[in-house]
């Protein structure tokens, strides 16, 4: 970021980087396929289709005695919470073992920006034509060379580091994202029984392994054919506001700090701020604003076509008709929503890097995300196109997000299978 910096320091970080580049240009491929060998055959394991000893030979038989516990209480286990990188079975998760793996992406990350290696595809990428589409869209960075829309492959090193240190430092019990927070995060967020604006949050807090309770409002139907929510409405609000006045929903609550956050965007940079999220440099976070807005934006455009309003469903004593909705389903997927796939397809191919914002995902990569695969279900449910059928790039960067393995245990849980809308929305 053209940063000042001494002549003679400088050389000498560039040698050693050189040094650690030759050694992974040596040792990475194969610690890289036995990575992959043990990946394949946990996942075969996971599954109940081998036993652990079977696929992995000598190896297998080893891994239990890993499993130690100091007998001093004051240390922390050596075999901690499954919250390992490739998602291994949690008693086979050890923090030596994740140790290596942020060293092993991080050294291929190096070799990858002096040009001694390719960076090797992260676990749940796909590879074959969607893969090829990306980079030939988007322009193969080859080299450390960069500037603002093209950031450098030595982003990636920087990215991957700050990450692997703290997921490591989340398994020792502490957090190195947010100034002055010592101890794990400790979140409970609040929103509508729906996945709407928190699935984003819940995406966040699923892969950055934090603790959080999330409270799920539900609306009903009253007597008096109007709908409440009273859990919310004269339960959790009037505590919520002598501690916050204009609290709404989505919030959250930091138990380590005490904050209370409303709002749909406060809330997603708050916790991308504690989470790390947010990126880790001037532009990256300036850009990753940029778009947290500009997906809100849309978002809430979608919000005025799926939700009853005098504008979108004709007279009052129409609201709940189906056919206007229809008519505007369609002229919203053939007319509004290319022009905002062109920008974010652009955006993507500008940066290079996979993900909108750096080599990994970043706050607002979890609201596109959302956005994009809301589109996709309305599309599908209505008997629609596919959105993302003219755009491969887009089409490759949301497959990939969702294998992305720290996400899998989202995807896995009723979270994932929420309406997508709440009950007074034609869209559920």
């Amino acid at each position: 970021q053209g940063r000042a910096a001494a002549r003679v320091p400088l050389l000498w970080l560039v040698d050693r980087l050189e040094h650690v580049a030759t050694q992974a240009a040596a040792h990475g491929p194969r610690l890289a396929s036995a990575r992959l060998a043990l990946d394949v055959a946990f996942a075969a394991w996971g599954r109940g289709e081998a036993s652990p000893g079977g696929p992995l030979g000598e190896a297998g038989e080893l891994w239990p005695e890993l499993e130690v516990v100091p007998e001093d209480s004051n240390l922390p286990p050596v075999i901690l919470e499954p919250v390992g990188r490739r998602r291994l079975p949690g008693q086979w998760s050890s923090l030596a073992l994740d140790a290596l793996d942020v060293a092993l992406d991080v050294a291929a990350a190096v070799g990858d920006a002096v040009g001694l290696l390719p960076l090797p595809r992260r676990g749940g990428e796909d590879e074959g034509e969607g893969e090829e589409a990306l980079v030939a869209n988007g322009g193969a960075v080859s080299s450390a060379a960069s500037s603002v829309d093209r950031p450098s492959r030595w982003l990636a090193v920087l990215e991957l580091a700050t990450d692997g240190a703290a997921l490591l430092a989340h398994e020792l019990g502490f957090c190195l994202s947010f100034p002055g927070l010592f101890s794990r995060p400790k979140f409970t967020t609040g929103y509508w029984k729906v996945r709407g604006l928190a699935a984003p949050l819940r995406m966040m807090c699923s892969y950055s392994v934090v603790e959080c309770e999330d409270i799920k409002y539900d609306l009903r139907l009253s007597e008096k054919g109007t709908w409440i929510a009273p859990e919310w409405e004269k339960g959790h609000k009037p505590d919520l506001r002598d501690r916050h006045p204009f609290v709404e929903l989505p919030y959250v609550i930091n138990h380590r700090t005490g904050e209370v956050v409303s709002l749909s965007n406060a809330v997603s940079l708050y916790l991308g701020s504690v989470l790390g999220l947010n990126g880790i440099t001037w532009h990256m976070r300036l850009l990753n604003e940029q778009l947290l807005y500009y997906v809100h934006s849309v978002a809430m455009e979608l919000g005025a076509l799926v939700y009853p309003s005098k504008d979108n469903s004709g007279a009052i004593g129409e609201l709940l008709q189906e056919h206007p909705f229809r008519e505007r389903l369609d002229a919203y997927l053939e007319n509004v929503v290319p022009p905002i796939y062109e920008k974010l397809e652009a955006c993507l191919c500008r940066r290079g890097t996979g993900f909108l914002v750096g080599w990994l995902p970043c706050t607002a990569d979890f609201h596109t995300w959302e956005l994009l695969d809301q589109h996709e279900a309305m599309a599908k449910a209505h008997g629609n196109r596919s959105p993302l059928a003219d755009f491969a790039v887009l089409q490759v960067y949301h497959a990939r997000f969702r294998a992305l393995p720290r996400l899998q245990r989202y995807f896995e849980s009723d979270d994932a299978r929420l309406p997508i809308n709440n009950k007074t929305a034609f869209f559920k």
